[in-house]
This record gives C-alpha cells, sequence and structure tokens, in this order.
C-alpha cells in the first residue's frame, strides 16, 4: 500500500497521531520517522510532551508534496 492510499485518520478521541501510529499504519520504521524528523526532511509535527504528534492533515499535505512525475 503507498502512503497516498492510507487513511491517516487519528483512534477515537484523538486529534494527532504519534509516531508508533505511523508505524504501523505505513510500517515505516520509528528510527526513519526520527532520523526525517532531525534532518528536518519528514512532515510538520508538534511536540506534545517528550512525543511528536502529526496532525492528520499536515501527513497528508506532506505525503502528495512527496510525489515524484515522471512522463
Amino acid at each position: 500500500m503507498s502512503m497516498s492510499q492510507i487513511d491517516f485518520t487519528p483512534p477515537a478521541g484523538r486529534k494527532y497521531l504519534f509516531t508508533e501510529d505511523l508505524v504501523r499504519m505505513t510500517g515505516i520504521p520509528n528510527t526513519t520517522w526520527q532520523k526525517w524528523r532531525s534532518l528536518k526532511k519528514g512532515p510538520p509535527y508538534r511536540k506534545l510532551g517528550r512525543r511528536a504528534a502529526y496532525l492528520p492533515e499536515d501527513l497528508a499535505k506532506w505525503d502528495e508534496s512527496q510525489k515524484i512525475l515522471t512522463e
């Protein structure tokens, strides 16, 4: 499944997705998400305490911006 097919809806009662949610949804390892944050290459996030929190709409926009068009 490509990331563009993923439904980034957080679990009921939550506004944000956390890294562990994204690992489950995408199969991309936690270490990759951490590296993207440190290199400022990943999707926008906020810190809630010690945790990185992602808004679903930010994830969708970032995912769309990663698209590479070919001929």
